[in-house]
Order: C-alpha cells, then structure tokens, then sequence
C-alpha cells in the first residue's frame, strides 16, 4: 500500500472483504492516520493486532458477521440512511455519476457500499461534493454501523472508528 495514498483510500482497502494482506493494510493505515488522527490510528493499530493474531478464515467470519448478517451494520451508505427506499435509489444513481466523472471505475459493489463511497472521497471531485458526501452520507452510515459493532465488541469497530474519525475530520473543517 503506498505510504502517499488518500487515507480514504487505504480505509477503503481495510474495510474491503480481507485478504492475505490485512494486517499489513491496516497498519499502514493507522500509520498514515497517526498524525491527523491519532485515536483512529491507535483503533486500527488494535485491528491489525487481531488480523495478525488470527487465521485468515476467523477474519473472513468476523468480516461476514459483521457486515452481511445483521441489517443493522449493512455496509452501504443508502441502507443506513434511507433503508430500500426511491431515495436510495437516487443515491445510488448520483453516485455512479460521480463516480464516472472523477475516473473511478465502480467496483464488484454497489456504489453507496462504505468501500466505494471511500474510493469516491479519495478521487479528484470538487471539495464541495467531498465534503457534503462525507459529511450527509459516509459519516451518519458509519457512526450507526460503529455504534451496533462497538456494542457487540466486534473487532471490525476498530475500522469503523477510523472511517468515522475521518468523515467527522471532514465534518469539522466543513463551515
């Protein structure tokens, strides 16, 4: 993971499904936070912890129990905010649109699921549009994802911790 990349970006790439490389993501990750966001970093320096810790296949379990079971924690930002609604719909279709406008080519996801809307933050758009997305749509989803997990002690609340220290970064510099 390169050390330069948009910290929405490497976010983006620790909450993806896990892979062989998540311990290693995620404390590059909390690296790269370490300076604007010292208690996401130290979450996610937590979570890489577990990822070393564990069996691929324990990750992949917590990964799927955390996000594909329980409605409460869907990782989409249109389920959180709207539920199956004509307005998530709308969401989903701006999305898309902004996602062909800033050159980001749409994932095997939808495109309000929490890694793409990362992806999306990370890409060249105007800061108005960033800033609204993340303060309207990445950070209320997350904090409501955070609260189930957090609750249950899952150790994939350590990522959303970091994604919501980072919308709510957003939130503080937007006037």
């Amino acid at each position: 993971m390169p050390r330069h990349a948009h910290p929405c970006s490497l976010l983006a790439d620790v909450l993806s499904y896990p892979g062989a490389a998540l311990a290693e993501d995620a404390a590059a990750c909390a690296a790269a936070l370490a300076p604007a966001h010292p208690a996401a970093a130290e979450r996610l320096a937590r979570f890489a912890a577990f990822a070393r810790e564990v069996e691929p296949s324990v990750a992949e379990e917590a990964y799927t129990c955390a996000f594909d079971v329980s409605p409460l924690t869907s990782p989409y930002v249109g389920d959180q905010l709207f539920g199956p609604t004509r307005e998530r719909a709308l969401l989903l279709s701006g999305l898309r649109q902004l996602q062909r406008q800033a050159g980001v080519e749409g994932g095997a996801e939808l495109p309000d699921h929490v890694c793409e809307v990362l992806r999306l933050l990370a890409a060249p758009l105007p800061q108005e549009i960033r800033d609204d997305l993340a303060r309207e749509g990445l950070a209320p989803a997350a904090r409501r994802m955070l609260a189930v997990l957090d609750e249950a002690h899952h150790p994939w609340a350590d990522v959303l911790a970091a994604v919501v220290a980072v919308g709510e970064a957003r939130e503080e510099a937007t006037p």
